[in-house]
């Protein structure tokens, strides 16, 4: 998207979410960019900013990643939620870079969101930084996230089906119905103690087979979620069709 394309989105959200917590992604190849987009933010009432590391330019040093956040955060007037994701980056964002961003920027860097899809890197980070809220890119490891101390997950099946996340969320809160299968948390889903609730083994099947869909499909998880998106949310894609 251009870049006001990217404001005009942004403004609609605020405009018809006027209740919700909102967060802005201003991440952008360019530093002066990131910083437009951040005070485009606060202009229009966002709650927080959520940046990524430099991108194009794959394994840059980390002096310079931790430069280029650095550029952007001293001009956020936001609160900002960091985000590693490695895998279309090509850039990393390190425990000890964190550690040194939330010295720096006490009142700024209030998060971060793992996609690199280790949850040691995740428990890694909490480690460098424990005020700091970590939320993981993997609903396979919902579950496990919340029994390692972390915040939650934020991930593509969370925009499909929200209230699946949610219902883990609440049930690991109040000391319910979910916990770990045992087996590798990096593939196994959540299972349920004794497998008799219903809404529990529910919430479990929306997830496994939104995954299977994904498997099967070759537009892969980007598009195949904005077109689920689009069929549950029809207003969405009517929001979406003003800008056009």
């Amino acid at each position: 998207m251009q870049m006001q394309e990217r404001k005009c989105m942004m403004e609609l959200v605020r405009k018809e979410m006027q209740s919700a917590y909102v967060i802005a992604h201003v991440s952008a190849c360019a530093v002066q960019d990131c910083i437009e987009l951040c005070k485009h933010a606060e202009e229009v009432g966002c709650d927080a900013v959520l940046l990524l590391p430099p991108f194009y330019y794959a394994s840059a040093s980390t002096a310079g990643i931790e430069r280029f956040l650095r550029s952007v955060l001293d001009c956020c007037p936001l609160p900002c939620y960091l985000y590693n994701f490695p895998r279309h980056t090509g850039n990393s964002i390190t425990p000890a870079m964190l550690k040194n961003l939330v010295a720096l920027y006490p009142d700024r860097v209030i998060g971060i969101k793992d996609s690199s899809g280790c949850l040691e890197t995740a428990a890694s980070f909490k480690e460098a930084a424990p005020s700091l809220q970590v939320y993981v890119g993997n609903d396979n490891i919902a579950e496990a996230v919340l029994r390692r101390g972390l915040s939650g997950s934020v991930t593509g099946a969370c925009n499909v089906l929200p209230e699946s996340l949610l219902d883990i969320s609440k049930r690991y809160g109040g000391g319910g119905d979910v916990k770990s299968s045992g087996e590798d948390e990096s593939k196994e889903l959540v299972s349920l103690r004794g497998g008799r609730d219903r809404r529990g083994r529910y919430t479990l099947l929306q997830i496994r087979s939104w995954h299977e869909l994904l498997s099967s499909r070759e537009e892969g998880e980007i598009p195949c979620t904005k077109a689920a998106m689009a069929l549950r949310m029809r207003r969405f894609l009517l929001l979406l069709l003003r800008l056009l």
